[in-house]
């Protein structure tokens, strides 16, 4: 499969704070969940991986960002293995 990188910019700097609070715990769950390598810095998250792992991470954390609470995206990233 082809590797891919993407960036995803969040709008909001408080959520992007939550979403990297806790040394970037709910970034970490969601890339050894789908194996991308996934990192976050300002307001910015890059991944890079398989294109899927790319993909399936993107997801989650753009349900993440339409929630309340960046839970949802490690709790989405939970609900999707089933």
């Amino acid at each position: 499969m082809a590797e891919k990188i993407e960036q995803i910019v969040i709008g909001d700097m408080t959520e992007a704070a939550h979403l990297f609070e806790r040394d970037s715990q709910y970034l970490k769950l969601i890339a050894a969940r789908y194996g991308a390598d996934i990192s976050g810095r300002g307001n910015m998250i890059r991944m890079a991986g398989e294109e899927d792992a790319v993909d399936q991470s993107r997801r989650v954390i753009e349900d993440g960002e339409r929630s309340d609470s960046p839970v949802g995206a490690a709790s989405a990233a939970g609900d999707e293995a089933s």
